[in-house]
């Protein structure tokens, strides 16, 4: 009863925002680069696009250690995949997702649509939410809500947030490396169990040092 109903809080969501939930990706969707409707998009050219990144046999770890070369945006990335001639029928600037991960470009929104695909390969139900991540500065002493992409997944053993690129964790470490084997990477994977929603934030029963909620 608890998956449906964190399910059904998760469909109601995207019935009223479809650009910020995705639940069954096909060949051919597009979907926005950003939290709020912009001229950026990207289409689905492969359901395959995640192997590129780990065998669908990998592990959490696994799959993060594929993700490492990505990097984040900068004024190249945004010139090379979003090009004006590449424009849709509606005006938006396209582009292929296998294309951004044959760059080697790739933050929050590309890991989760990566994760999404390794999911969705293993035959299991998973969405990818673009919301809201809300944390504590140290800096300022201020609560921030940062634009940010994740993943719901359905296991065996319940529900759990998965989030491949944990911009807190990489912020806020001293060295800003994580180690897995003796490989370094620059960001650490969130897998939380999910007991609820509640006022349209994301009840993590075992971790309460940020919080994941949709965006109004």
């Amino acid at each position: 009863m608890k998956e449906e109903s964190i399910l059904g809080t998760i469909d109601e969501y995207k019935n009223r925002f479809p650009h910020r939930v995705h639940h069954r990706i096909n060949v051919g969707d597009t979907l926005y680069r950003n939290l709020h409707p912009g001229m950026f998009v990207y289409t689905i050219d492969s359901l395959d696009v995640d192997l590129k990144i780990a065998t669908r046999n990998a592990t959490e770890l696994e799959f993060l250690s594929g993700l490492a070369p990505l990097h984040p945006f900068n004024q190249e990335a945004w010139k090379t995949l979003f090009i004006p001639s590449r424009r849709n029928e509606v005006g938006k600037m396209v582009c292929p997702l296998s294309e951004a991960v044959d760059r080697k470009y790739g933050e929050c929104l590309e890991k989760s649509l990566l994760y999404h695909l390794h999911e969705q390969g293993n035959e299991r139900e998973v969405y990818t939410i673009w919301g809201l991540l809300q944390y504590n500065d140290p800096s300022s002493h201020q609560e921030i809500s940062a634009p940010h992409a994740w993943n719901i997944v359905e296991r065996e053993d319940g529900m759990f947030l998965v989030d491949m690129h944990n911009l807190i964790a990489s912020r806020y470490r001293k060295d800003n490396r994580a180690c897995i084997g003796e490989k370094k990477v620059d960001l650490i994977p969130l897998m939380q169990e999910i007991s609820g929603i509640k006022d349209g934030r994301f009840v993590l029963p075992h971790f309460r040092k940020w919080s994941y909620r949709f965006s109004q």
